[in-house]
């Protein structure tokens, strides 16, 4: 049995107990669901007929012999203008009852909470029951309607019904066979598995109405109005049962909260994380000695041997990171290895345009990018740089930051990024003092947010006027790195943005941010430096940030200080 068949039957039997579950708790709102959705599906296939049946009558000229004769009693106009308002009535009628089917859904959902007895378990709780069973709901109607269709078809067109069992399970041992075969095929049908359900559906479709053309040239069929109907009911009937799978693989994905919801003895668990097949096989010990020679060879021109491979602590999660130490011709060579999940290819993208864009960048070289087994790689150099901790780090990574404000952005890189990405003051809008408002309480608040409000527009222009730094967001004592000579670099490029000069500088710093900036001007001749604008840009970048943690009162505390770091900015050097 393949994978995909095991994961089918424990879906089904999941679904069965806990539509034993449902119908135990809440029964009345449960079936009669049913009914309403079963029901607004024969509407729905009525409202479908009866324009078919006007249009037919309408190109004939005449009323069919096999109507009722209180209908042939009225003009063929008369008779083509009711069914085309019928058609309008049943339509009607059956959106009427989705509605209604949707509101006895809510109640249900409700009284199934309230009979679980348990404390609120996640954000949008009731959302989610009422989702999941109403999905459980029109999942068991479609299914329904799909089985009572199925009857009628064997009783009034046999030949329909012996096509569709037949290409329903032609389909169901194909897809089983060859994803027990090929993996990679497993994964496209748990991907695409709505694209493969309808195309299937289409497919049975169009082999039963080859069938039923076969029928009528070569054998005994029915009326034609039975054929009609038939075919009609076959793709109203099909387009359920594909809607009763989706709505199953839908409610199997949020099994563990449904479960949670609503059974008494299951609580709330936590889905494990699903490591790709690829990335698990590299990092076995036997992979691990295979793909890590692969990939250094090209980075040698003789015959090498590695001594040792290294976990590399980087503390970003699914990068997997190894130090190797390489010998060749008796030399020395050290690597650090980054391998990415395929799941973190942004970040791996990310530092390879910064590494290979902006050749000034503080880290360890970019000698080679790959992919193996899916996975990307990236080779840096390693010159035996070393890792710090507590005060020492907190020291070299301001002198890092400092490091990266004397760097300019090439503009090549810059405009790519302007493309891409928004700078700090595209970002701080006049919707974030207003949210604030209801956040400050006492009249020294409002009156401190009224004043910033004043002042946004002119702010906005100093931080738009400043030449623009690099700011890393991976910058921690498992990524900054120290030579021999005192150099820094950071291992990790993954998370990175163009802001302000200024940006993201400690507020409780800003003395040491004042010998940056000189250190800054010697290095970038042409620019322009304000130290009171590069005080302003740390500001209002973490201001940015306690709105974006909703951390109002923090937010209100700062502002103060922007307000007089604004007013010196103004004296200094003037108002835009």
């Amino acid at each position: 049995m393949s994978q995909l068949s095991a994961e089918l039957n424990q879906s089904i039997r999941w679904a069965f107990s806990l539509g034993k579950k449902l119908l135990r708790a809440a029964p009345a709102h449960t079936i009669s669901v049913q009914i309403i959705f079963i029901l607004s599906q024969v509407l729905l296939l009525l409202a479908f007929f009866l324009p078919l049946k006007a249009i037919i009558i309408v190109s004939s000229g005449s009323i069919p012999s096999y109507f009722p004769g209180i209908i042939k009693a009225y003009s063929h106009n008369t008779v083509v203008i009711w069914l085309s308002a019928s058609a309008l009535i049943f339509f009607t009628s059956h959106l009427v009852f989705e509605l209604f089917a949707s509101k006895v859904t809510a109640n249900g959902a409700r009284l199934l909470i309230s009979k679980a007895k348990k404390i609120a378990l996640f954000d949008n709780q009731d959302s989610i029951a009422i989702n999941a069973y109403s999905r459980f709901t029109r999942g068991l109607a479609d299914l329904l309607f799909f089985i009572i269709a199925g009857i009628a078809l064997c009783i009034f067109y046999p030949l329909i019904f012996i096509l569709i069992a037949a290409c329903s399970v032609f389909f169901s041992a194909a897809i089983s066979i060859l994803c027990g075969y090929s993996k990679r095929l497993q994964k496209i049908v748990k991907t695409h598995y709505q694209e493969i359900l309808n195309s299937a559906s289409g497919f049975i479709f169009l082999v039963t109405f080859f069938g039923v053309i076969a029928d009528f040239l070569y054998f005994t069929p029915p009326p034609a109005f039975t054929a009609l109907i038939s075919l009609l009911l076959v793709r109203q009937s099909l387009q359920r049962l594909v809607g009763f799978c989706v709505k199953l693989i839908l409610l199997r994905q949020q099994h563990y909260q449904v479960s949670a919801l609503f059974f008494h003895d299951r609580p709330l668990l936590v889905a494990p994380s699903q490591k790709p097949e690829n990335i698990h096989a590299l990092l076995s010990n036997e992979q691990r000695n295979l793909w890590i020679p692969e990939i250094l060879k090209p980075l040698f021109q003789n015959e090498f041997s590695i001594e040792s491979v290294k976990s590399f602590q980087l503390g970003s999660p699914d990068i997997y990171c190894y130090e190797a130490h390489c010998t060749s011709n008796g030399i020395k060579q050290n690597f650090i290895i980054k391998l990415y999940d395929t799941l973190r290819e942004y970040p791996a993208s990310q530092e390879r345009s910064l590494l290979t864009e902006f050749p000034e960048i503080l880290s360890p070289k970019l000698l080679r990018s790959g992919q193996v087994r899916s996975c990307t790689y990236h080779i840096l150099e390693s010159s035996n740089e070393q890792k710090m901790s507590g005060r020492e780090y907190y020291n070299r990574s301001l002198k890092f930051h400092a490091a990266l404000m004397s760097l300019t952005p090439p503009n090549i890189f810059q405009k790519k990024f302007e493309r891409s990405k928004s700078y700090l003051e595209s970002r701080l809008s006049s919707e974030m003092l207003r949210e604030l408002t209801f956040h400050a309480v006492s009249d020294e608040e409002q009156q401190n947010v009224n004043s910033l409000l004043e002042s946004f527009d002119t702010i906005k222009q100093w931080l738009r006027q400043s030449p623009r730094q690099l700011i890393s967001f991976d910058v921690t004592p498992d990524t900054l790195l120290i030579d021999d000579n005192d150099k820094l670099s950071c291992v990790h490029w993954g998370n990175w943005h163009l802001e302000p000069l200024g940006a993201n500088w400690p507020v409780g710093e800003h003395q040491k941010l004042g010998e940056a900036l000189e250190q800054a001007a010697i290095t970038r001749a042409g620019s322009s430096f304000s130290l009171e604008a590069a005080k302003l840009a740390s500001f209002m970048y973490l201001f940015e940030r306690f709105m974006n943690k909703r951390d109002y009162q923090s937010a209100l505390n700062l502002i103060p200080e922007i307000i007089l770091c604004t007013k010196t900015a103004e004296g200094v050097n003037g108002t835009y």
